[in-house]
């Protein structure tokens, strides 16, 4: 028997009306329905409702990652002393996920790379004031 690594397949969405986030809960992914979810979702995109797809990876604290979502790079800034590092700062940068060339990015950086030591610290429709 074979086992293969599978990856969970769902959504949320943004309604644009509302401005609020919605947690999608149905799985239709099988055989035909695919192909009618598919031409649902355009519908949905072209309308007011915004589809996130879950990236499957998690973050450094175990929260799932999607589509949208802001992350905190892990980036330290250091102050030197005679060469010598004394002091710490936080000097992270903000990136939004997206998919681009078939794989899920946050900035120039592949996601699976830094997912589980970067944190989310929102997503571009709720905190997009986090964006610079």
């Amino acid at each position: 028997m074979t086992t293969t690594n599978t990856r969970e397949i769902k959504f949320r969405a943004w309604d644009k009306k509302r401005n609020i986030m919605c947690e999608l809960t149905t799985n239709i992914f099988s055989g035909v329905k695919t192909l009618m979810f598919n031409d649902a979702i355009k519908e949905l995109q072209e309308d007011h409702i915004i589809l996130m797809q879950y990236t499957g990876l998690k973050d450094k604290n175990r929260k799932e990652i999607y589509e949208g979502d802001l992350l905190l790079t892990d980036d330290m800034h250091h102050d030197y002393e005679d060469g010598v590092a004394i002091n710490a700062l936080p000097d992270g940068k903000i990136y939004p996920v997206e998919s681009r060339d078939g794989a899920f990015f946050a900035g120039d950086e592949l996601l699976y790379e830094v997912a589980t030591t970067w944190e989310i610290i929102g997503n571009i429709y709720e905190n997009s004031d986090l964006l610079v």
